[in-house]
């Protein structure tokens, strides 16, 4: 995925606005002793992708911020492990001001 995230992160320093990077989840529940819950298994997902794009060195850290959703928004629904499988991800959006 690096090479990927090497590309994005470019494109991303040349686009103006907030870097979110967003954690998600399936909704079967973990519990091991790396993650208690989901929510710490997608905060883990969205900061290990913040602390990469800080690595690369692209991006001024000022400008990214870290989300965690858990399984509480799906891009499918959960019943399937292919579906699964979808929701268990990482989203990066660029958050635009929006001037009036």
């Amino acid at each position: 995925m690096l090479p990927i995230l090497e590309r994005v992160t470019s494109a991303l320093a040349e686009s103006p606005g907030t870097v979110m990077v967003a954690g998600h989840t399936d909704d079967v529940p973990i519990k091991s002793q790396t993650f208690g819950s989901n929510w710490e298994l997608a905060t883990d997902r969205s900061v290990s992708v913040v602390h990469q794009i800080i690595e690369l060195g692209n991006l001024s850290p000022n400008r990214i911020r870290a989300v965690e959703y858990s399984d509480t928004r799906p891009v499918a629904p959960n019943d399937t492990a292919e579906n699964r499988a979808l929701n268990r991800r990482v989203e990066i959006v660029i958050e635009r001001e929006v001037l009036e």
